[in-house]
């Protein structure tokens, strides 16, 4: 299973990972991430979210547009 996963930076405050569903595969994920048209995340294994095994966003960056 894999988790939508959106980061939100704050004007003034810190960035954070917001969860947005769970999916069966990593296709649905993506699939889901294009129809929303969320720029600014990622599809994460859900057991990594849920165990507390991935790093939360810190800072916001600038990245190439892949679509």
């Amino acid at each position: 299973m894999y988790a939508l996963v959106m980061m939100v930076c704050y004007l003034n405050g810190p960035c954070e990972n917001l969860y947005l569903g769970g999916f069966d595969t990593e296709e649905q994920c993506v699939r889901e991430m294009n129809v929303q048209r969320i720029q600014r995340g990622g599809c994460i294994p859900l057991e990594n979210v849920l165990d507390d095994f991935w790093q939360p966003a810190t800072r916001a960056a600038d990245f190439p547009h892949l679509f």
